[in-house]
This record gives structure tokens, C-alpha cells and sequence, in this order.
């Protein structure tokens, strides 16, 4: 089980929340720069069909993850605590 945020230190959740906010900026620039590269090959019609396809396959990758996760669970032999 993963800790609370209670847990943490003021300082230490405020520097969690800016390297967060700054793997989300690098990941938003290699999409833009993603998009730039794939309309120098593609039409402007395919680099958005690309871009709608990855969002939901993304959403579909997910899905299947959590629904896998949640099978495991449930096919795990009840073990009681020692």
C-alpha cells in the first residue's frame, strides 16, 4: 500500500508536484515535437487521425491493464494473516 500524503514533508510534496509538472512539460513537447516531425510525412487529415488513434489506444492500453489487475486480484487464494 502506498503512503498518504499526510506522510510527507510540506517541502518534499511541493517538490514532488514541480517534477511532476515537469515530466508532464516533457512529455507535452515530444508529442508537439512528435506532430511537427509527422506532418513533414504526413497530411495535416492523417496527423490527426494519428493523434485521435494514440489517445485512445492509450485509453484502450490502460482499460486492458486495469481490467488484467483486477482479474489477478480476484484469481488470488485467500491468505490469512500469520
Amino acid at each position: 500500500k502506498g503512503a498518504e500524503l499526510t506522510d510527507y514533508p510540506q517541502e518534499n510534496l511541493v517538490k514532488m508536484m514541480d517534477e511532476l509538472d515537469q515530466l508532464e512539460m516533457k512529455v507535452l513537447n515530444l508529442k508537439q515535437e512528435f506532430r511537427e516531425k509527422a506532418s513533414k510525412v504526413l497530411s495535416i487529415n492523417q496527423v490527426a487521425k494519428l493523434t485521435v488513434f494514440e489517445h485512445r489506444f492509450q485509453g484502450e492500453i490502460q482499460r486492458m491493464i486495469k481490467e488484467a489487475r483486477q482479474r489477478g486480484l480476484q484469481n488470488r487464494p485467500f491468505m490469512k494473516p500469520e
